[in-house]
């Protein structure tokens, strides 16, 4: 079995000191491939960084966060964009849009998450999404300003409704360790989507699933997601390893690692 974290943060200072340790074990636990996230420039660099130093394991995603939105200028996307020229870089992201927190003014978000579809297109790869309380202005967004590569909504929060409506545009949906909090919105959300529009991921060092609730989260713990999909779909998780596998390799066009 192989297991596919399509979005972790390896990138953050929580795994600083012992990272080495961090990726033997999620090898030790049948994780073959990660994708390392940016949410600013730092981290893009970075991302970039551990790509090429485990280019067997890591792939990177270069973006800034909504919630950074307003304080994105020119010359931060221009340098976004140049970082997201290199081969390592499989998605722009993470991106989109925060209404819950809304640390930046909603017109701030939504003109910098179009500059963000604007390089994907531009470049020719998809989007990750963060979308957090604003799935309206999100598929709005999405229908005006149509992403070529398509992309994902990461560490997905809505219910089957806009788990359908993301399909329905040709997006992945890809659910965290939230999955396994007793959530009947995000399990009939998961039901509601595709095997084949499925991606899995851990959001580490965020969002730890049960049973290791409490502790830092890290890629190993992918498993747990892929677990609680198999079990919330009535199939092996053999299966459910295989597709999302199959799913992350589909997105990112990561033709080295097939």
């Amino acid at each position: 079995m192989k297991l596919f974290d399509s979005h972790c943060h390896l990138n953050d200072p929580k795994f600083k000191k012992d990272l080495e340790e961090v990726i033997e074990r999620a090898k030790d636990n049948s994780v073959a491939h990660v994708i390392v996230v940016g949410y600013d420039l730092k981290s893009s660099r970075k991302a970039i960084e551990l790509a090429h130093q485990y280019e067997d394991f890591i792939r990177a995603a270069v973006a800034i966060h909504p919630h950074d939105a307003k304080t994105v200028t020119e010359e931060s996307l221009t340098e976004l964009k140049e970082l997201a020229k290199d081969p390592f870089v499989v998605a722009i992201g993470e991106t989109g849009l925060d209404y819950y927190k809304n640390y930046s003014p909603k017109e701030d978000q939504i003109r910098v998450f179009i500059e963000h579809i604007k390089i994907a297109n531009e470049i020719g790869k998809p989007v990750i999404l963060h979308i957090r309380d604003a799935f309206e202005d999100a598929f709005k967004n999405l229908e005006g300003h149509p992403v070529k590569e398509k992309g994902v909504f990461h560490c997905f929060s809505g219910g089957p409704d806009e788990a359908q409506r993301a399909v329905e545009i040709g997006f992945y949906v890809s659910f965290s360790g939230t999955i396994t909090f007793n959530s009947k919105k995000l399990e009939e959300a998961a039901l509601k989507t595709p095997d084949e529009k499925i991606l899995i991921e851990t959001d580490a060092p965020y969002l730890t699933p049960v049973p290791k609730r409490g502790r830092r989260n890290e890629p190993a713990y992918v498993y747990f997601v892929a677990k609680k999909i198999a079990e919330i779909k009535g199939k092996p998780i053999e299966e459910i390893a295989s597709t999302t596998f199959r799913n992350a390799l589909d997105l990112f066009k990561i033709k080295k690692w097939s």
